[in-house]
């Protein structure tokens, strides 16, 4: 799986960073909803859900520190997840 980082994101988030944060909830156990690329309420439901399990903040919204506990679950794999600024976000 590939690694997430790079901008933070939260409800109203659209694209490919949003699409793998999905993915990995899901395969987590965390019920984002369709893996649409949008970050809808069910997503931010799911990103919650996840933050209170590991003690992260939770408001629902993935910054750094919430990408490396997703990304330390998946660290088996080599490929990073990294997004130019010209996405849509």
């Amino acid at each position: 799986m590939q690694q997430l980082r790079g901008t933070a994101l939260r409800m109203g988030s659209r694209g490919n960073k949003v699409e793998l944060l999905q993915e990995m909830l899901d395969e987590l156990g965390y019920d984002p909803g369709y893996i649409t690329g949008i970050f809808g309420p069910q997503t931010e439901a799911a990103v919650l859900a996840f933050q209170d399990d590991c003690g992260l903040t939770t408001d629902g919204v993935v910054d750094d520190d919430d990408m490396q506990a997703l990304n330390a679950t998946f660290e088996d794999e080599e490929d990073d997840f990294d997004y130019d600024d010209d996405d849509q976000w």
